[in-house]
């Protein structure tokens, strides 16, 4: 399976992270847990990405605890 950039953004000033998985591409955001959305590709439903709020305050958390998302979820992401 080839590589897949993971893009990564950070605001400081809202505490957000951001985070997109392969090449850019339209996704539409749904809230999975308080604070954590997932955004997943219209037609084939792959996860195109994701944005944490309140980063800071769950990075002491482990990143499977903070971000529902699992290795096997973005391995069906095209590269």
């Amino acid at each position: 399976m080839g590589k897949k950039a993971m893009r990564l953004s950070y605001d400081p000033a809202a505490d957000v992270l951001y985070m997109s998985f392969g090449a850019p591409q339209f996704g539409l955001d749904e809230e999975e847990e308080v604070g954590i959305f997932i955004r997943r590709h219209p037609d084939n439903k792959q996860i195109t990405g994701a944005t944490v709020m309140d980063f800071q305050k769950r990075f002491s958390s482990k990143l499977e605890e903070v971000l529902p998302i699992t290795l096997e979820d973005i391995d069906q992401i095209p590269a």
